[in-house]
């Protein structure tokens, strides 16, 4: 989860544009030929749920299981959320890996089933993840 509510970037104009199109305030200066133009030289306050997948805006984070906190650009924040929306430290990523097996498959998944009998004449790993959990999911090697 991301601590911040908000958040202050340089102004750019590249960003600038992006962020007056969305409503915000952009300081502006006056530029040669008497044009305003986006003063370069000074901050604006961004709401962190604004942000732009690329930003490299530095973001307050906190693992969503351990509470872990950590700063990291919003882009690398942005891409470890997994589909539920959630981002975990290092250490609990196995945590929420058996937690999402547990609710998608249940309990005592029959070993069987993770990789069919019907396989194992075969030592080629590559060969056998192809058909790990086929036989309960299809799309599970996808």
């Amino acid at each position: 989860m991301i601590l911040d509510k908000e958040v202050q970037m340089k102004v750019n104009n590249r960003t600038a544009k992006i962020y007056q199109d969305k409503g915000y305030d952009i300081p502006m200066r006056m530029g040669s030929h008497r044009k305003m133009v986006f003063d370069d030289t000074k901050y604006f306050t961004v709401k962190v749920e604004d942000l732009e997948p690329t930003s490299t805006v530095l973001v307050h984070t906190a693992c969503d299981i351990c509470g872990v906190e950590k700063v990291m650009p919003y882009r690398e924040y942005y891409r470890q959320l997994d589909e539920d929306g959630l981002r975990t430290c290092i250490k609990c990523k196995t945590i929420k890996y058996q937690r999402t097996l547990h609710e998608k498959y249940g309990d005592n998944v029959d070993t069987d089933v993770i990789i069919p009998a019907r396989y194992l004449n075969s030592s080629d790993a590559k060969e056998l993840a192809a058909h790990c959990m086929e036989d309960i999911d299809k799309e599970f090697v996808n």
